[in-house]
């Protein structure tokens, strides 16, 4: 019986000393864990101020490019009224060299 108490007593011991030796590892792991998580959580906002700011830019040159469209868009106009005006003084003055020339007949 007394040795059934000491070895009771040494694994008493032991399982101690194992549990406060499982304890330390597990705290050494858990803080590694909260370094590498606050390191990546550090680089994940840095990578997302770096997309907002890349958005930013894309939306400011989408309003550039549509600024540009909308004055394409105003010149082509433009120009195509001028080509009506073109083809209409061309017909204008066909009529005018038909009746110079009629006038000389």
């Amino acid at each position: 019986m007394e040795d059934v108490e000491q070895l009771q007593l040494v694994v008493g011991q032991n399982g101690n000393r194992y549990v406060e030796m499982i304890g330390a590892v597990g705290g050494e792991l858990l803080r590694g864990a909260t370094v590498e998580l606050r390191s990546a959580t550090a680089e994940q906002n840095c990578a997302t101020a770096k997309l907002t700011s890349a958005t930013a830019e894309l939306r400011s040159a989408t309003a550039e490019l549509r600024s540009a469209t909308a004055e394409l868009n105003c010149a082509t106009a433009e120009l195509r009224d001028l080509q009506t005006t073109m083809e209409e003084v061309k017909q204008l003055v066909i009529v005018q060299i038909v009746k110079l020339l009629l006038d000389q007949l």
